[in-house]
């Protein structure tokens, strides 16, 4: 089932001299087997609005059904939301907690009151599926670990619980392009085995473009567009006036126009490309 959101506006600090209006009337929908990127400017709400989705913020005006789940209820249950919601925040492993890698992967399913053998199965098979060798890795402290395999923890901690949808904020943050490379193609993994509704958050619009099949673009608490990555060319102007960057195919394809360049050789196409990198910098 979609996660439906209607009409969303948030405040924070609301009736205080601090008083900051966060989201306005914002309706989206996400459906089964998206992979759906959010962008824009730091403060446009992007993570205000992600936070709601599994009750991390509280609905205080417009409508949220999660999954059959009614966040507008009086008393919403929060613990089934979080369990087909699985979020992974900005740095996780800085919620690392537990003294080995195996007692941090099954918190989640511990409290879901999964036997002790359903919790080390659920844990065998997250660590593994984070790109980590479980034999190796369960008696380890978390906190002796490098950053990458930290961060792919706390990833395990998440997709342990086997939420059906994943939501990402910044999951490839800080790291080098070989990281962020790993990183996509986990979550590519993720999404094929596990959680078949991925939401990220980036601020890199490259990164976004390669691999989200559906874009939201987030300006000044409002959503400016949600279109197909396909379509982003059409967006270009209405991206740059947001203060954000536009793919690098499609600033070549408007470098080169290609009814420009019919019938060259091929060297010439390489030698206009080299030109419009060095020219771009």
């Amino acid at each position: 089932m979609p996660i439906v959101v209607k009409n969303l506006s948030y405040t924070y600090m609301k009736g205080t001299p601090y008083e900051k209006q966060a989201l306005n009337d914002v309706s989206l929908t996400i459906n089964d087997g998206d992979f759906l990127g959010i962008i824009g400017a730091t403060g446009s709400g992007k993570s205000t609005f992600v936070r709601h989705l599994n009750g991390l913020i509280k609905l205080t005006q417009g409508s949220i059904i999660a999954d059959g789940i009614d966040l507008s209820a009086k008393k919403p249950d929060l613990k089934l939301l979080r369990r087909k919601i699985g979020m992974v925040f900005q740095y996780p492993e800085s919620q690392l907690f537990a003294e080995t890698v195996f007692k941090d992967v099954c918190y989640g399913p511990k409290n879901m009151k999964k036997s002790a053998e359903e919790c080390e199965a659920l844990a065998h098979e997250a660590i593994e599926l984070a790109g980590l060798d479980f034999e190796a890795f369960k008696d380890r402290s978390p906190f002796e670990l490098s950053g990458g395999e930290k961060r792919r923890v706390a990833i395990a901690g998440v997709i342990a619980c086997k939420p059906e949808y994943l939501v990402l904020d910044e999951p490839s943050a800080g790291l080098d392009p070989k990281g962020k490379d790993e990183m996509y193609n986990l979550v590519l993994k993720i999404k094929a085995s596990t959680s078949h509704t991925v939401v990220i958050i980036s601020h890199d619009i490259d990164e976004i473009a390669e691999y989200a099949d559906r874009i939201a673009v987030f300006d000044d608490g409002r959503i400016y567009a949600d279109f197909k990555t396909a379509d982003i060319g059409q967006y270009a102007d209405g991206l740059k006036e947001r203060g954000l960057d536009v793919p690098v195919t499609v600033k070549l394809r408007n470098a080169l126009k290609l009814s420009e360049i019919t019938g060259v050789r091929q060297n010439e196409l390489i030698e206009s490309i080299l030109k419009y990198y060095k020219t771009s910098k």
